[in-house]
């Protein structure tokens, strides 16, 4: 007995290979994104220039400091040295619980670039994402 499911590289729908509908669609996804953030960019573009490459070792150090270690411009001072504080520190679970959704959208990434993948590869699967 054959089973009912096929494959999407091996199906057709209306004749039509699925693997060209597995190529075309995000070919059309990429395109329709990149027509509407050129015309978002483009006012942005016509601006004033900024001067951004002025102090590139701060602005590194700031990123590192802002974004990446969470710190915040500290209030106090103690004998002339800044204290360091965590950017709010009280919400932890909040935060942690933000990761597992960030993480979540990771792994839902993964598998629809398995998907697209799919329709061109019989049986693929990235390593670890086969159960």
């Amino acid at each position: 007995m054959e089973t009912a499911l096929i494959s999407p590289a091996h199906g057709s729908v209306f004749f039509i290979p699925t693997a060209i509908f597995s190529f075309i669609i995000p070919i059309i996804g990429v395109i329709v994104f990149t027509y509407i953030m050129t015309r978002r960019v483009a006012p942005l573009v016509m601006a004033a220039p900024d001067a951004r490459f002025d102090r590139i070792p701060e602005r590194i150090m700031q990123v590192l400091k802002i974004w990446l270690a969470q710190w915040r411009q500290p209030r106090y001072m103690l004998a002339g040295v800044w204290l360091a504080q965590w950017r709010q520190p009280r919400y932890m679970l909040a935060g942690v619980l933000h990761i597992m959704i960030f993480i979540g959208f990771l792994s839902l990434a993964l598998r629809s670039s398995q998907l697209v993948i799919l329709g061109f590869v019989d049986g693929f699967t990235f390593p670890g994402m086969d159960g």
